[in-house]
């Protein structure tokens, strides 16, 4: 009966309270428009960020970290992304698309792609300056910040965690 009893409290508990998640979204959606009316978020969702060491394997090419995030859009609009901020950092976003017969075709809703941002301790043969000389619109928490324009309008994807992958 006692653990009847204990049960019952924790179920209505658990039920009467937001749990964590929902504190997050509610949290993230109380304060997503910023300056110009950029949004967090807005039109795709983060499936997976990872980073990986880069190492030279021969002369041309170079050193450093590589980062992956797998992005799936909510919408058919055109995506244009632009730049990430990683650790204070500003570099350029390379997307890549996940089948070899999307290349050229437009995005769709649904849709999984691939953004990179390579960070260089030793740039390769025939590279220039790959770090931008540009700060955050906004503080953010967690370690990267992405930025993309949905049809004219700027938007941004914070990046809380950054899993390490062995190279």
């Amino acid at each position: 009966m006692r653990y009847l009893i204990l049960l019952s409290l924790f179920v209505l508990a658990s039920c009467g309270s937001p749990s964590n998640s929902q504190q997050d979204t509610a949290s993230k959606s109380a304060g997503t428009t910023y300056k110009g009316g950029a949004s967090l978020g807005e039109g795709i969702k983060l499936v997976d960020s990872s980073k990986t060491p880069m190492r030279q394997k021969n002369a041309t090419q170079g050193t450093g970290t590589a980062y992956r995030f797998e992005v799936e859009l909510a919408t058919s609009e055109q995506i244009d992304f632009e730049k990430a901020w990683i650790r204070g950092k500003c570099y350029p976003v390379v997307m890549k698309r996940m089948m070899p017969d999307q290349v050229g075709t437009p995005t769709k809703k649904g849709e999984k792609i691939i953004l990179y941002v390579y960070q260089y301790d030793k740039l390769p043969m025939n590279k220039e300056v790959t770090v931008l000389d540009d700060k955050p619109p906004f503080s953010f928490s967690g370690e990267g910040l992405i930025a993309y324009n949905i049809e004219g309008k700027q938007n941004y994807l914070q990046v809380k965690k950054i899993r390490y992958e062995k190279g």
